[in-house]
């Protein structure tokens, strides 16, 4: 059945879950997204997101993109003119060609590991941080694939105001 994602998006709730076990259903295993969508079936909205900030989500999808809180994802890389592909593939490219015992960041890490997240499995995830950091931190939350979203505040603010209160880690944090 082809359908155009517009016509879909009542059930864009499935991005964010109440129940986030039903990831494990409708969107983890491979077409599982085009046929939940195809079926019609919707889902109760998400406890932790209130009415106002489901419709700033749905008109966001309508332009074209999705509110998250990147300041949680974001990285820096220098781009030196690339254009985002171009980007992406020397970003790809060095990943192939540097060793994985170069992959080590000393500087100070957050990993909030979302334990209902059933896509970003917090165990693949934080052995991947374990392994590439030397001073990393991990808390669990009971929250699913948007903790930042979910469970916002609990622990990130008062693990960057220790930082900042250690003086080894003001040039990393400046």
């Amino acid at each position: 059945m082809d359908f155009s994602l517009d016509e879909k998006l009542h059930q864009y709730i499935l991005v964010y879950p109440d129940d986030p076990k039903i990831w494990k259903t409708n969107i983890a295993p491979l077409g599982a997204l085009r046929s939940a969508l195809a079926s019609g079936k919707t889902y109760p909205p998400p406890s932790w997101m209130t009415a106002e900030e489901r419709k700033e989500n749905i008109e966001a999808l309508m332009r074209g993109g999705l509110i998250v809180d990147l300041q949680v994802h974001t990285f820096k890389l220098v781009r030196r003119g690339c254009q985002n592909a171009e980007m992406s593939f020397v970003y790809t490219f060095a990943l192939t060609m540097v060793s994985l015992d170069k992959y080590v960041l000393n500087m100070p890490i957050f990993f909030g590991a979302a334990l209902e997240d059933y896509i970003g499995l917090p165990s693949i995830g934080g052995a991947a941080v374990a392994k590439a950091c030397t001073n990393v931190t991990v808390k669990d939350f009971q929250a699913n694939h948007w903790p930042v979203l979910q469970v916002p505040d609990r622990e990130l603010l008062s693990w960057i105001r220790a930082r900042l209160k250690d003086q080894r880690y003001m040039t990393v944090l400046q």
